[in-house]
């Protein structure tokens, strides 16, 4: 799994030299500025995405879900602090992008790979995407490490009296102010590293939290699939009792089901969880499962007989 822009074809390099050894290699990939729709003569097979972005949420990509080069906003004049907080936020839009795509994770499933190769920069879902398929991951930085964030999370040493950071805009040597300035920055990176470890772990441990919570009650999985189901669409008040319902009972509850802004008014039980994609097979896999509430599609029938769990 890669991120965008010349990563893609490093990344693809690497794919055909393994297909060349013997080995079935996918690539998913999203699309940028620069990219072929299908590329010429590769031996590697190329899964594209384009971020749902019609209205503009997830900066650095177009309504058309493409992404721009950040060099684009660069040369025009862009703050080194507004590339980094462009940067930063693309974990996020990855994140809600593959975890969110039920079809693409049953898909994956089915292949059985044996190892998933991640280009980690700015694309730490992308292991959260993989621990989702219970692959290996092999994490691959395409990226010099020295003065970057990549130095924080690899465990290296960039000493800040010497190193300057990315997107400071200071060149060595360095004054004092300099130097002083630099090491806040490194510090910032420092945090934000955890974060979106965090936030890339945060789609997988919540639930296992949640789940072991629950006591000798367990958990109702509630998952009404993809095709006909549009938490937008819903009325306030069908929700609405669905939360009274939940309240009642013992048993905690676990619902795919985001709230627009203008719902966020509604009251959500303690006993209910509300999370915007769900490994469904693996909840209901889980030892504290008990019920699957769902609309009935095959593939959750399938799974639930699979794993022994009650449907409704």
């Amino acid at each position: 799994m890669v991120g965008t822009g010349s990563h893609e074809f490093v990344m693809r390099r690497l794919g055909e030299q393994l297909v060349q050894r013997g080995h079935r290699v996918t690539q998913i990939r999203w699309l940028h500025a620069f990219s072929d729709l299908v590329p010429a003569n590769s031996s590697v097979e190329i899964i594209s995405r384009r971020v749902k972005n019609a209205a503009l949420r997830h900066r650095r990509f177009d309504a058309a879900g493409v992404f721009q080069p950040v060099s684009s906003g660069a040369w025009r004049g862009a703050s080194s602090l507004g590339v980094a907080l462009d940067l930063a936020q693309q974990p996020h839009t990855y994140c809600e992008d593959l975890l969110g795509d039920q079809r693409l994770l049953r898909r994956m499933r089915r292949r059985r790979f044996d190892v998933a190769i991640v280009d980690v920069y700015c694309n730490v879902c992308g292991v959260a995407f993989a621990r989702a398929l219970r692959l290996p991951v092999v994490g691959l930085y395409v990226v010099s490490v020295v003065g970057s964030e990549q130095s924080n999370l690899m465990g290296l040493v960039n000493m800040p009296s010497a190193v300057v950071a990315q997107f400071t805009g200071l060149t060595p040597p360095m004054s004092l102010l300099q130097r002083l300035h630099n090491a806040f920055v490194i510090l910032g990176f420092k945090l934000v590293s955890r974060y979106l470890l965090a936030v890339s772990d945060i789609y997988v441990q919540n639930l296992e939290t949640f789940f072991k919570s629950s006591g000798e009650h367990g958990v109702i999985i509630f998952c009404m699939g993809i095709t006909l189901y549009d938490p937008e669409l819903i009325p306030v008040r069908f929700i609405e009792r669905f939360m009274r319902i939940f309240s009642r009972l013992e048993q905690k509850v676990v619902m795919r089901l985001r709230l627009s802004t203008e719902r966020r008014h509604i009251a959500v039980p303690d006993n209910v969880l509300l999370v915007d994609w769900l490994p469904q097979l693996d909840t209901l896999g889980h030892r504290q499962a008990r019920l699957f509430v769902s609309h009935c599609g095959i593939g959750g029938v399938m799974e639930a007989v699979y794993c022994g769990v009650p449907l409704s």
